[in-house]
């Protein structure tokens, strides 16, 4: 009975001993970790800078690379000659100067930089042309990481409720494509985060503004991601554009060019969906501070078949009417809202979700 007497709690030591061990352990482990995460971030932040530099130094060295063609080196003599490696050093230089005075993060920093040839030959493009669809498709979309890579947070509506009503417009519908521009961080605000992580959708984040375009990438969203704006005519036009955060950033063609003011590459939105062949989509949300029905006055309405708009009316010049009337000709309803949706905070106060008729969706 007294060996009994003595096991016991020596038992219990022994066992309180390994818990502390085990919770030792454990905060080690945890420390261990942490510091590896750390140590993750920042090798992903080097290789973000490294690939970004490789990619300017390839552009650099095509701005200088000679034509193979024999007749086109010998072509003009030596003055032919001369005149051309000037101009390939005079674009050389540009990319170069572009890339190392340019404010964006440097992991994108690639995207802003436009050379004046480059410019001056995508402007007289057609929103339908093929040649337009292809530079879009190979030089301005980011592509989404691999599926293992990808954002993984719970599926939260970060909007102002516009999640919510759009899950009772398509029924809950999976796999659904959008396209959002004017995405910021890709994930404040965003109308179509919760689509994306509840109901697996997919689709297209525009986002102008350097800094928020490098913080939509880091989100690593299941999308395509491109760094223009939507252009107001129907070729691409190069824009003075306000840099800055939610309201700020925005077309501007009244400031002069200044540190927080640069031209960016505006795109046809009709010219994006052809570079991703498709021209059904289920969801297109519009929020660009002022110019959303310039936008969609560009758009060839017999050529698409958008189901849903989310269009913001606050900083329309013309105002909502004209915004409510032009949507009507084009066959699409407003969705009612109550007076709490209206009200501050709510998704109608500066929304309105349009619905096309007879799409099979609800309308009400």
């Amino acid at each position: 009975m007294q060996r009994c007497a003595l096991f016991h709690p020596l038992a219990n030591f022994v066992c309180l001993m390994l818990l502390v061990g085990l919770f030792m352990g454990l905060v080690n482990l945890k420390k261990d970790l942490r510091r590896q995460g750390t140590i993750l971030v920042e090798i992903s932040k080097r290789l973000e800078r490294a690939e970004a530099v490789m990619v300017q130094r390839q552009r650099v060295e095509a701005a200088f690379k000679m034509p193979k063609n024999d007749r086109d080196i010998m072509e003009g003599g030596i003055e032919g000659r001369v005149s051309r490696l000037e101009a390939r050093s005079q674009k050389a230089h540009e990319l170069l100067l572009g890339f190392v005075y340019s404010r964006a993060p440097p992991a994108v920093r690639h995207f802003y930089i436009y050379p004046s040839d480059l410019v001056e030959e995508l402007t007289t493009l057609d929103q339908d042309s093929p040649q337009l669809a292809m530079h879009i498709r190979k030089n301005l979309f980011a592509y989404p990481p691999v599926h293992i890579l990808q954002n993984m947070l719970p599926p939260k509506d970060m909007s102002r409720g516009n999640g919510q009503v759009l899950r009772h417009i398509f029924k809950d519908m999976k796999h659904g494509f959008f396209v959002e521009c004017g995405a910021l961080d890709g994930l404040s605000l965003s109308n179509t985060f919760y689509l994306e992580r509840l109901l697996g959708w997919t689709g297209v984040l525009i986002e102008p503004e350097p800094q928020n375009f490098y913080e939509v990438l880091r989100k690593k969203r299941n999308v395509l991601s491109i760094p223009t704006c939507l252009s107001r005519s129907k070729r691409p036009q190069l824009v003075p554009f306000t840099f800055g955060w939610y309201a700020y950033a925005k077309i501007d063609t009244q400031s002069p060019i200044s540190e927080n003011t640069n031209n960016v590459l505006c795109v046809p939105f009709y010219s994006i969906l052809r570079a991703i062949n498709r021209t059904n989509i289920d969801l297109f949300s519009l929020d660009i501070e002022g110019h959303e029905l310039d936008v969609l006055r560009t758009i060839p309405w017999d050529k698409v078949d958008i189901k849903v708009l989310i269009v913001e009316f606050a900083n329309i010049e013309e105002g909502k009417d004209a915004l409510a009337a032009f949507m009507k000709r084009q066959g699409y309803a407003i969705f009612p809202s109550s007076r709490q949706e209206e009200s501050v905070g709510g998704w109608a106060q500066e929304d309105y979700i349009f619905v096309k008729k007879d799409a099979g969706l609800n309308e009400e």
